[in-house]
């Protein structure tokens, strides 16, 4: 069974004539808006991740691995970088998983 939400995107997608992955994505740009309105700042690099067969969210922020830090909205050092990814390096782009409660799952 199609749950409400994928039944919406759908008919979106059918009543503008777009495709669904447009709608999709303005979706995980709306999402991208919000948390960064909520929870960050309108600088973060954010990216959101939509599981179509669960509903599920997750957000990550997004930063560059660095010796040192200098904007920490965007970098991150690389002891830190580790703890997340171990075998993280400089100049990696490493994604935080930041993903509020509440963001887990699309209410329907």
């Amino acid at each position: 069974m199609q749950s409400q939400f994928l039944a919406a995107v759908n008919q979106l997608a059918d009543e503008k004539n777009l495709p669904k992955e447009m709608v999709l994505d303005i979706v995980k740009s709306a999402l991208r808006t919000a948390y960064r309105k909520d929870y960050g700042n309108k600088d973060q690099n954010v990216d959101v991740e939509l599981n179509e067969k669960t509903e599920e969210v997750k957000v990550f922020v997004v930063r560059e691995v660095v010796k040192s830090v200098e904007n920490p909205e965007a970098e991150l050092t690389l002891a830190r970088a580790k703890k997340i990814k171990k075998n993280a390096k400089i100049g990696d782009l490493l994604k935080e998983d930041v993903t509020p409660v509440g963001y887990g799952r699309i209410a329907a």
